[in-house]
């Protein structure tokens, strides 16, 4: 996220659905690490409004590239309070997309 001193709304700089898990700026250059929920972390750069990103490191392709990985699935919902709450569901590699998962 960027945000600014003049009260401007903070905005996404990594876009995507995936997660920094660390960070460096230095003058118009970003690093970061990112991952998502079916790829380990690797190395990233881009400019520092995060125009351009792009993987600069493949720690992980030797060790994926065999993986059989189910798409995790989001879902909302309010609890007993109603605070509205983020689940996952990650359902079996041998599921039928028809099928009911409790």
């Amino acid at each position: 996220m960027k945000a600014s001193l003049n009260g401007a709304n903070p905005r996404a700089v990594v876009q995507g659905p995936a997660s920094v898990r660390a960070f460096s700026v230095a003058g118009l250059n970003l690093a970061f690490t990112r991952t998502d929920d079916r790829t380990p972390g690797e190395v990233w750069l881009a400019a520092a409004d995060g125009a351009n990103p792009h993987a600069v490191s493949s720690f992980n392709t030797e060790l994926v590239k065999n993986w059989e990985l189910s798409t995790p699935q989001t879902f909302w919902f309010d609890s007993f309070d109603q605070t509205h709450v983020q689940g996952w569901l990650v359902p079996p590699l041998e599921a039928f997309p028809t099928a009911n998962i409790r």
